[in-house]
């Protein structure tokens, strides 16, 4: 009887593992990553909390500074303390804005000041006093964004009923064991189980980078 129950247990397990598989294949094949239509353009305030120096901390960022948008972008880098290593990167990036990116401003906050568990929302919630702009654009320090990120992501916003906008991320690793697994677990299990997600229930949530 023990036998026979283990064996069903073990084809329902079965059978639900690969109906979900399916699914995840169908909305993998169907989805067809597209830009938001561009909406009126607003000033916007883009909050980068950061912590550390990564590899490619300097290229995230530049990514943000060679934005193409028509209206006035304030950067907001946040950082905990002085000594973090991602200040002289940071600072090496406003120095060059003015060659680079003439009309954007940008602002380094350090605030050690931790009021709740999470670092970087405590990070994020010490840069707001620095904000200039009535949109907001959060965006993590290991993110590359696109040329044309700040119009796709804010166009969506003069929808009836928008209140905030988001987009899918996948990972692109550097070459070694970590970073490889890291990648895998965004671009084979989150982005999947994100499409399946959305197909039943729609967009409720935002994503964290």
């Amino acid at each position: 009887m023990r036998v026979i129950v283990v064996q069903i247990a073990g084809g329902l397990f079965f059978a639900a593992a690969t109906t979900y598989l399916l699914m995840a294949l169908r909305r993998i094949v169907s989805f067809r990553p597209t830009l938001a239509g561009v909406g009126g353009i607003r000033p916007v305030s883009v909050l980068i909390p950061c912590f550390g120096a990564p590899p490619r901390l300097a290229e995230c960022l530049d990514s943000l500074a060679r934005q193409t948008y028509p209206a006035p972008v304030q950067l907001v880098f946040g950082l905990h303390g002085p000594d973090d290593a991602a200040r002289p990167v940071i600072e090496a990036l406003i120095a060059g804005l003015a060659s680079k990116a003439p009309a954007m401003t940008a602002t380094l906050v350090i605030d050690e000041r931790r009021i709740g568990i999470n670092p970087k929302v405590c990070n994020l919630a010490n840069m707001m006093a620095a904000v200039l702009h009535p949109v907001l654009v959060l965006v993590d320090s290991d993110v590359i964004v696109p040329p044309g990120f700040l119009e796709a992501i804010t166009g969506t916003l003069d929808r009836p009923g928008a209140g905030a906008a988001t987009c899918l991320y996948t990972g692109a690793p550097d070459p070694n064991l970590a970073s490889r697994l890291g990648a895998m677990y965004i671009n084979d299990w989150f982005v999947p189980s994100a499409l399946v997600d959305i197909g039943f229930h729609g967009l409720g949530v935002t994503y964290g980078a």
